[in-house]
């Protein structure tokens, strides 16, 4: 039985005994996006289960965009414009809207990167930040979980009127799912938060 693995710009194939391979599991075939631009646009007026993000927010409120690093594959730069229109046409300025880079505990991201994850023209409308899971100044105690975790998380992104996610989601052998949620936790969580989650 061959199986062909992408190894960056390869492919590799590896040949096994049918007797010792258990199962291959494989994504379904799905079609691919041909304009990101349009299907950004689509989800935005289609939200499920929601209303849209214009109705959400209201003038005067402080809006965090919480958005992965450079290390996933999130298409950023093509989604938050149309979020920050979004945003603008329920009544927020740019000024009242920051981007929390959620780096869990990974390294801050550099100038160079943010520009190529999120584009010239988000860096150019909004507040960009980097959450730093060490970082005592910007972090808050929420209170302590009943198997004794200590909630400490960004206290901008948790006093923020409106939160926002941006990210993917994907199959993560050990915890079931990447993404999604992950983006509050450990995206900007504490240390001590983030120490014991991963220790689960």
């Amino acid at each position: 039985h061959t199986i062909h693995i992408h190894y960056g710009e390869e492919i590799i194939l590896l040949n096994f005994k049918d007797d010792v391979l258990r199962y291959e599991l494989k994504p379904i075939d799905l079609t691919t996006i041909d304009d990101i631009s349009k299907e950004v646009i689509r989800t935005l007026r289609n939200p499920i289960n929601s209303k849209s993000l214009k109705e959400i927010v209201k003038k005067g409120d402080k809006v965090v965009v919480l958005a992965d690093d450079i290390t996933r594959l999130t298409p950023t730069k093509e989604i938050l414009p149309y979020v920050l229109n979004e945003i603008n046409q329920g009544g927020v300025n740019d000024e009242d809207i920051t981007i929390v880079i959620a780096l869990g505990s990974h390294r801050p991201m550099t100038k160079e990167e943010i520009n190529i994850k999120y584009g010239g023209e988000v860096v150019n409308r909004v507040k960009i930040l980097n959450h730093d899971y060490l970082d005592a100044g910007i972090l808050k105690h929420y209170g302590t979980t009943r198997r004794g975790t200590d909630i400490w998380v960004n206290r901008l992104v948790v006093e923020a009127d409106v939160r926002i996610g941006i990210g993917n989601i994907l199959p993560h052998y050990p915890t079931g799912w990447s993404g999604g949620a992950k983006i509050l936790l450990p995206g900007v969580a504490g240390e001590k938060t983030t120490g014991l989650v991963h220790l689960l």
